[in-house]
């Protein structure tokens, strides 16, 4: 009974230890999964100043920014490398000139 108890206890807290290894990602491990085969990803990020965002511009193309300072940019992977080392939060997000294969098409138009 001891040894089936132990044997369990070392199981389940091999268990619950391998998830944190697995969560320890390196950036360029991170790097070639947000990339795949791509040259470039498109991203958005909360910045905390327009300094911060001036200084981001030097490493990241910068595409649009809004009112309340949310960014939207592109980067290669050097670039996405460098904007890793910020620390900033990002969202990865779909190019906005990619299909997204959905096509609304009206049945009916009024071209009067």
């Amino acid at each position: 009974m001891k040894t089936t108890f132990r044997t369990l206890l070392i199981c389940s807290s091999f268990f619950f230890m391998v998830p944190g290894v697995n969560a320890q990602v390196s950036d360029q491990e991170l790097i070639n999964t947000v990339f795949g085969k791509d040259l470039e990803v498109y991203f958005s990020f909360n910045a905390g100043s327009k300094a911060e965002i001036n200084s981001l511009s030097r490493s990241i193309s910068i595409d649009n920014v809004t009112a309340e300072l949310k960014v939207y940019a592109y980067a290669n992977r050097k670039e996405f490398a460098e904007f890793l080392s910020s620390g900033l939060i990002y969202e990865i997000l779909p190019h906005p000139g990619d299909f997204n294969g959905f096509i609304n098409m009206k049945d009916q138009v009024n071209t009067r």
